[in-house]
């Protein structure tokens, strides 16, 4: 089975990106800090996607999926040898990531020299450019010719909101607003099995 690292499980992480990982065939490594979220993943392999409609609801159940902690030997393996990324941390969080990530990089070139594309969904014009940037500081000069070639850094731009779940919000109301792309009404969605209020 392919593998995707997806770099954060929150909202955007598994609500949306994780998902469509999953949905696509790819067993999907969520790289978080958050040990409660990663031993949930570890234990259970799946959560659930409810998503509400005017006229409908319905639960997708996001199947192969695990947790690692993102500041541990074994993300830097699971970004060397996987076949896809994304990250969703925060802008602000990116100067963290890069150097796990060019650690990552760097194996992949010593192992099997296999190109890599990152998708980006950071809501940051040109943040392509910036972690390009982050993570050649932490390569050599021939590491940089490598990611020149083989390194894809994709800026996304995720159409889908998310709000954070908050105390006051998960016991009121268990759904998140959004639009549906393509749709004229209204549709909510809910991340459930893996939602721990704060």
């Amino acid at each position: 089975m392919k593998k995707a690292v997806m770099y954060g499980a929150g909202n955007i992480g598994r609500g949306f990106i994780g998902k469509v990982f999953s949905e696509s065939g790819y067993q999907v490594c969520f790289l978080d800090i958050d040990e409660v979220v990663i031993q949930a993943l570890c234990s259970k392999g799946s959560y659930t996607v409810l998503t509400v409609s005017n006229s409908n609801k319905w639960d997708t159940i996001v199947n192969h999926v695990y947790g690692v902690n993102a500041n541990s030997e074994q993300a830097i393996a699971e970004i060397s040898a996987c076949d896809i990324m994304a990250t969703s941390v925060g802008v602000n969080i990116l100067p963290k990531i890069a150097p796990n990530l060019a650690l990552g990089i760097k194996r992949r070139i010593k192992s099997h020299n296999a190109p890599l594309n990152i998708l980006l969904a950071e809501n940051q014009l040109q943040v392509d450019h910036l972690m390009r940037e982050l993570i050649y500081q932490e390569l050599d000069p021939t590491e940089q010719e490598w990611a020149d070639e083989n390194l894809g850094l994709v800026e996304v731009s995720i159409g889908r909101m998310i709000p954070p779940l908050t105390r006051r919000n998960s016991r009121n109301f268990r759904g998140l607003s959004m639009r549906r792309p393509g749709l004229n009404r209204r549709s909510l969605i809910r991340v459930t099995g893996l939602m721990i209020p704060v």
